[in-house]
């Protein structure tokens, strides 16, 4: 089996080439009720086609980082094998998590992010979620998981006046007007 990690980063201030970080996490059936962590190395193919050897840690754990528009494809993933991804919180960096989305063999939406949980919409793969930034699953057939991030911002399109500043130019306006207007009356009842 192939695990695809993708990323997208939309948003009016998302950086297309801020590097996000992921830990994938596999491990393999230990009796009827357990996992344990893999171990070994495992071939990590980019979407240039360039591939890449990649050892597990003790805990079962990759790190890999992506950028928007990146791919990565773990190769040899056992059937089975029960894989966590997670992603690093860069909600300080003012991204938000909107979309995780899974597919098998290219078909539809298998999960999709609301509310900050995690949904199952195919039976196809079994799933929890334990947090907005991680999604665990048994992989079943060659799968796709695609983050999604945004960051916006509101861009200022003027100068930001504060209103007494408005009431004293029209205060001053109107001053100078009824001086005009006592000034004239003056000079008119003089003459």
């Amino acid at each position: 089996m192939n695990l695809t990690l993708s990323k997208t980063v939309t948003g009016n201030m998302g950086s297309k080439i801020k590097k996000f970080d992921f830990t994938v996490k596999l491990e393999e059936k230990d009796g009827e009720s357990g996992y344990k962590p893999l171990s070994g190395d495992f071939k990590v193919e980019d979407q240039d086609g360039t591939v890449t050897q990649h050892t597990l840690d003790e805990n079962g754990e990759m790190p890999l980082t992506l950028t928007h528009a990146d791919s990565l494809t773990i190769l040899g993933v056992p059937l089975n094998a029960k894989v966590t991804v997670t992603e690093a919180d860069y909600s300080s960096d003012g991204y938000v998590l909107t979309d995780i989305s899974v597919t098998e063999d290219g078909s539809e939406t298998a999960y999709y992010l609301q509310d900050g949980v995690v949904n199952t919409i195919l039976n196809g793969l079994s799933s929890n979620s334990n947090g907005t930034r991680s999604l665990e699953m048994e992989l079943k057939k060659d799968t796709s998981v695609s983050f999604t991030n945004e960051r916006e911002a509101i861009i200022p399109t003027g100068a930001y006046v504060p209103g007494f500043l408005f009431e004293g130019i029209l205060t001053i306006l109107l001053g100078g007007y009824v001086g005009f207007l006592y000034y004239r009356r003056k000079r008119d009842d003089v003459g």
